[in-house]
């Protein structure tokens, strides 16, 4: 698996990461465990030197305890990524409507591990990233593998006061080239039916 396609799992995943604010790992443990579900809509901007104004695109997503995942990509351009019972689809929009990439699917499973635990509060649990927390309410994930640092130089993660929310997720390629998602009107533990995460047909 290229360093480059796990990187961009890797990006969804971090931005999925959904637990509240606290002062120590196991305070966080346990507000995420009182997430049931949550959605919300986010903004991404992609920042480079080279660029005269961020990449922008939009769209939302949903999680379901324990495993249950939906993230949508609404702009520019429709993508679709489904994580339900184990089985993880990705869909692309293309002439003949939604098309599910096949070839995209076999490196999800290396990044599901490491998405429940996010999705759990259990990050500093993970082998890849060394966790820290820091002052402000931010969570900083260091990449451990070396392969994986020339991708990630850190991932920074800004937890609101409610329990269950973040605001803002940055993936730092390095020092001047980043990725920002900031989540917008967040809802926690609302009814979702499972087909919102099932495979399209």
């Amino acid at each position: 698996m290229s360093h480059r396609k796990y990187f961009g799992l890797l990006m969804i995943a971090a931005s999925l990461f959904t637990i509240g604010w606290a002062d120590s790992f196991e305070a966080i443990r346990a507000a995420a465990g009182k997430v049931t579900t949550i959605q919300a809509d986010f903004i991404q901007e992609k920042h480079m030197p080279i660029l005269a104004r961020p990449v922008t695109a939009a769209g939302h997503f949903a999680y379901k305890a324990p495993g249950s995942l939906r993230w949508e990509y609404t702009k520019p351009v429709q993508s679709l990524l489904l994580m339900h019972n184990g089985e993880a689809h990705r869909y692309s929009r293309t002439d003949k409507g939604l098309t599910e990439d096949t070839a995209a699917v076999q490196y999800m499973d290396f990044v599901l591990e490491e998405i429940s635990k996010w999705m759990n509060g259990r990050f500093d649990e993970t082998a890849m990233f060394k966790a820290s927390l820091m002052p402000g309410s931010k969570v900083v994930m260091t990449p451990i593998d070396e392969g994986m640092a020339r991708f990630i130089k850190r991932i920074e993660m800004v937890l609101a006061d409610q329990p269950g929310v973040i605001t803002e997720v940055t993936i730092f390629d390095d020092e001047v080239a980043y990725t920002r998602f900031t989540f917008v009107d967040p809802q926690i533990n609302i009814p979702l039916p499972d087909q919102l995460f099932q495979a399209v047909k």
